[in-house]
């Protein structure tokens, strides 16, 4: 029976040893993933502001984005213009000169007539009357 004694003490003696190395690798897990968390903690917190400040420069650039777009559009509504006035320009000085004047004289006359119409047709109906 001593000897059975001898040999539960060995092994206890082992098992205990195991469980103090066992919890002292544990101890050891718990300290390397605290570390980890806290890094992955802050590398998360860094993604967050560089997604805010990427987030405030693609409002910006799409900002941006509308503003030349609509400078473009105003642009080419010019440029139609402009061309429409060159059209016309060139018209008028490729036709004769007196051709010029009678065009712009007879333009004249039909808005003043067109004045008088109205005017004679107001001067008739008290006649009338």
């Amino acid at each position: 029976m001593h000897r059975r004694r001898g040999t539960s003490a060995t092994s206890l003696s082992g098992s205990i040893q195991w469980n103090m190395r066992y919890i002292s690798d544990l101890r050891r897990r718990i300290r390397n993933l605290e570390i980890e968390a806290a890094e992955l903690s802050q590398r998360l917190n860094m993604l967050l502001v560089d997604q805010d400040v990427t987030r405030a420069q693609n409002n910006y650039l799409r900002l941006f984005v509308q503003a030349a777009e609509h400078q473009l559009q105003l642009q080419y509504a010019l440029n139609l213009s402009l061309q429409e006035e060159i059209r016309h320009l060139k018209q008028l000085t490729t036709m004769e000169p007196h051709r010029v004047s009678i065009n712009l004289f007879q333009s004249e006359q039909s808005t003043s007539q067109s004045g008088d119409a109205t005017n004679d047709h107001d001067k008739s109906e008290p006649e009338g009357k």
